[in-house]
C-alpha cells in the first residue's frame, strides 16, 4: 500500500524553519536523518500532512566549546559525536553511547536531536494496520494499555463511519481491534483485554503507558547535566534533558511547532569520572534492555556528587536517587554491591519484565566497579 499524500518542503535556514513551523504547526513533521520518522510513517503511527526537510540547515550541525560549555548542533550525526576528538577526550561516556547506537549506517544518518526525540518502540504501539491488526493504545489516544490489558471502556461502543480516516485500516477510540473497518460499523461489544507481551517494557515510573524511553542520548546527556535549546514560532527557550521526556501525554515537553536546535553540556566541576553501559540481546543494532550512565564528581576516592541514570526501564530516563544518595560524601571503594541493590528499589515490574530488576542491579554495580578502577588508576598515576 502507498503512503498517504503529503506536502514536502525544504528549510534552508533556522529562520525559514521557524516560519514553516508557525504556518503548519501540528500538521507537520520534521525530517532530519529519518531513521525513526520514515518507519513510523510506514507503520501509520504518524500520518503528517507536511514533511519539512531540515538536513540542509548547516547552522545546526557542529561540535564546539565556548566558555567551558560543549555545544552540539541538533543535526550533528551520531557518527561525528562518536569520533569527535573533543568528545572522546573529555566526554568519553557520550562517545561510548553514540557508538552503541544501531549500526554504522544508522549512525551516519541519525542525528543527536532525532535520537533525543525518537518515538517509543512498543510493538503494540508500532503494530502496522497493514499486518491486519492495529492497537489503539493510550499513546495513540485510546484508552487501553495492551501490555497490562487495562481499559477504561466496558460494554458497547457505537462505531460510525466518521470514526475512520480515509485509507486507514484501524479504528480510532481504543479498546477494539478491527482488521477491516468496512465490516465493523454498528455496535461492537468491548471486553476487557488480557495482559499482553511486556518483556521489553518498563519496570518503574509508569503512569499509563509501559513503553520505555528508547533514547541512549537522553540517558547519557541527563547524567551529564545537559540542557537543550528549543526553537519555535515563539522564539527560543532552554530545557534540561531531565525535563524533556514525560511519563504521560504529550510525552515530550516540546510543542508540535518546536524543535531542538542545540544541546549544551556544562563544564565538569572537580575531578570527574563517567561511564555508559548498555545491555542488549545482540551486540549491535538492538535497543537496550537496560542501560546505565554514571557520572561521579570526586575528591580523591570520595564521591562529592553522583548522577546515575538508567535507560530501558521506565517511560523516561530514570534517575536512581537511592543509589546516588548512598554514594554522596563516601568512598566508592567497596560500595558497588550496595549501590547496585538500591538502583531498582522502586521497581514494580510486570511478570514478563521482572528479569530487568536484577539486570538493573548488575548494570549499576558494574558501572560503579568500572569507575572505581578508573579512579584508582588516576590516583596511582598521580602519586
Amino acid at each position: 500500500m502507498s503512503q498517504p499524500r503529503f506536502k514536502y518542503l525544504v528549510a534552508k535556514s533556522p529562520e525559514e524553519l521557524a516560519t514553516l513551523l508557525t504556518r503548519y504547526g501540528g500538521k507537520a513533521k520534521v525530517l532530519a536523518g529519518g531513521t525513526d520518522l520514515l518507519g513510523a510513517m510506514k507503520d501509520r503511527v504518524t500520518v503528517p500532512e507536511v514533511i519539512i526537510n531540515i538536513k540542509k540547515i548547516e547552522e545546526l550541525d557542529y561540535i564546539r566549546e565556548a566558555d567551558g560549555t560543549l555545544k552540539i548542533g541538533a543535526l550533528t550525526k551520531l557518527n561525528d559525536i562518536e569520533k569527535s576528538p573533543i568528545i572522546r577526550d573529555r566526554y568519553s561516556m557520550l562517545s561510548e553511547a553514540a557508538r552503541s547506537i544501531g549500526s554504522p549506517m544508522i549512525r551516519n544518518m541519525g542525528t543527536i536531536g532525532g535520537n533525543l526525540c525518537q518515538d517509543v518502540r512498543c510493538w503494540y504501539y508500532r503494530a502496522s494496520p497493514w499486518c491486519g491488526t492495529a492497537f489503539i493504545c493510550y499513546r495513540k489516544g485510546g484508552d487501553t494499555c495492551y501490555v497490562t490489558g487495562h481499559s477504561q471502556h466496558k460494554g458497547m461502543l457505537s462505531v460510525e463511519e466518521s470514526d475512520f480516516k480515509a485509507d486507514e485500516l484501524f479504528l480510532y477510540g481504543g479498546g477494539v481491534r478491527v482488521v477491516n473497518p468496512a465490516f465493523a460499523l454498528g455496535s461492537l461489544e468491548i471486553t476487557p483485554e488480557v495482559a499482553g507481551d511486556g518483556r521489553y517494557h518498563s519496570i518503574m515510573g509508569t503512569k499509563v503507558c509501559h513503553a520505555v524511553c528508547p533514547s541512549d542520548m537522553a540517558t547519557v546527556l541527563m547524567a551529564l547535566g545537559a540542557k537543550v535549546r528549543v526553537m519555535g514560532c515563539d522564539g527560543e527557550r532552554m530545557l534540561s534533558v531531565e525535563e524533556l521526556w514525560l511519563s504521560d501525554a504529550p510525552w515530550l515537553a516540546i510543542e508540535s511547532d518546536e524543535i531542538i536546535s542545540e544541546i549544551q553540556i556544562p563544564a565538569f566541576k572537580g575531578e570527574t569520572v563517567g561511564t555508559y553501559l548498555k545491555l542488549r540481546f545482540r551486540k549491535a543494532v538492538d535497543f537496550s534492555i537496560v542501560s546505565v550512565a554514571a557520572l561521579l564528581v570526586r575528591e580523591g576516592s570520595v564521591v562529592k556528587s553522583a548522577n546515575i541514570i538508567l535507560g530501558g526501564v521506565a517511560p523516561i530516563p530514570w534517575r536512581a536517587k537511592e543509589s546516588e544518595a548512598i554514594l554522596k560524601d563516601t568512598s566508592m571503594v567497596g560500595m558497588a554491591d550496595m549501590v547496585g541493590e538500591a538502583a531498582s528499589i522502586e521497581a514494580s515490574p510486570l511478570a514478563m519484565s521482572a528479569y530487568k530488576v536484577p539486570l538493573s542491579k548488575v548494570a549499576v554495580k558494574q558501572a560503579i566497579l568500572n569507575l572505581e578502577l578508573e579512579t584508582m588508576g588516576h590516583m596511582s598515576k598521580s602519586n
